[in-house]
């Protein structure tokens, strides 16, 4: 019974996506029509940048060294994956990097982010095996980076990774969002860059978010991964674009970009990637 209910639940879900997606498809625009000098110029400098960065390769090689894994991990789930929080499963390595880490060309559009905006400081929630870590810390190891993952044993596994690499610019933390994200924001000065990509739920989502403004200042910028993950995603996604103190947002579907520029008119972008 349960699977049954499971199975439909699963399939509705993948349905909604299915129209998300034909709406996008239908909205997207391509960068040239695009009349924002800011919007355009990041187009055409970042996010359709085709030059190939020597640390792709590096974290390719993880990718593969991941994937090659296949022993299980403990995990501790609290976001939208779980039926109640803290809830304990196990998962194989190799299935892990599969769902959930981040593809490899949104990987590299967010060393490429990095590489642009040079950020000082950088707030990560999710950091799974760290793959996405990897990117922004190898495109700018100036940067100090605060990434906070629920699950203890791929927090590790991810560390372990960061040491081999020499990424001695990232920071972990091992708990609960809800929980650690006041102490890590203490640490932290500004928020030049944020990416949220874990407990895909409305209320928590928003709440993140309204934590970390303060910190956020005018040349910030937040990356919402998963924003159609869910109807529970597509609806903060909506909060986030709505908020007073954001000027744009651009929209990959699978993630959005957003800016706090005030001298900017308000504008969203739903654009090919």
């Amino acid at each position: 019974m349960h699977s049954a209910i499971g199975f439909i639940k699963c399939s509705i879900l993948m349905l909604q996506q299915a129209i998300a997606y034909l709406h996008y498809l239908v909205k997207a625009k391509t960068r040239y029509y695009i009349h924002s000098p800011f919007v355009y110029e990041l187009c055409e400098d970042v996010l359709y940048d085709a030059r190939y960065f020597y640390a792709y390769d590096d974290i390719a090689a993880v990718r593969k060294a991941y994937l090659r894994q296949h022993n299980f991990l403990p995990l501790t789930d609290f976001g939208a994956g779980a039926r109640q929080s803290g809830v304990q499963t196990q998962m194989r390595i190799s299935d892990l990097v599969k769902r959930v880490a981040v593809p490899e060309a949104q990987g590299e559009l967010l060393f490429r982010l990095v590489n642009y905006f040079e950020p000082s400081y950088i707030l990560e929630l999710g950091t799974s095996l760290g793959i996405s870590t990897m990117y922004m810390s190898c495109a700018r190891r100036q940067s100090i980076i605060h990434t906070i993952e629920g699950s203890a044993s791929v927090a590790m596994t991810a560390r372990l990774m960061f040491d081999k690499l020499d990424l001695s610019n990232v920071h972990v933390h091992i708990g609960e969002f809800s929980e650690l994200l006041p102490t890590v924001l203490a640490k932290m000065p500004q928020i030049d860059m944020a990416l949220l990509d874990g407990n895909h739920r409305y209320e928590p989502t928003v709440a993140y978010f309204e934590q970390m403004l303060p910190l956020l200042h005018n040349n910030s910028v937040v990356v919402v991964d998963d924003i159609r993950w869910s109807s529970d995603m597509t609806k903060a996604w909506q909060y986030i674009k709505a908020h007073p103190r954001v000027r744009i947002t651009l929209d990959f579907f699978r993630f959005g970009l957003v800016f706090f520029r005030a001298e900017q008119a308000k504008e969203d972008f739903m654009l090919y990637f």
